[in-house]
């Protein structure tokens, strides 16, 4: 995963699980800032193939971040086991890009 995020921009974020992404139920990657939730992405939003979970911000997800500040990103899931995990917290810093508006 790349460990910067502009405002504005689209990227993917793929996450590499240790074990097959076949046996989730439900997946929630959780973006936060300030110890707060800013977005969360669900399975439906996600792509999983093998052991791993990809999901692609678009331009309103990353405008809605805070760039001063660093976002924590959090996986959480249920597997179809009724099993809740989550993953260790992933620090990422944010930036502004010259200008933050969405392209259309």
């Amino acid at each position: 995963m790349r460990s910067m995020i502009y405002g504005g921009t689209t990227p993917a974020h793929t996450f590499t699980l240790p074990f097959d992404a076949s046996i989730i139920e439900e997946v929630h990657i959780v973006y936060a800032q300030n110890g707060k939730s800013v977005l969360v992405k669900r399975r439906s939003d996600c792509e999983l193939n093998g052991n791993e979970i990809v999901v692609k911000l678009s331009q309103e997800d990353t405008l809605m971040l805070d760039n001063s500040t660093l976002v924590s990103i959090q996986i959480r899931v249920l597997t179809v086991d009724g099993e809740a995990l989550a993953s260790d917290k992933i620090n990422v810093s944010t930036y502004k890009c010259l200008e933050e508006v969405m392209i259309e």
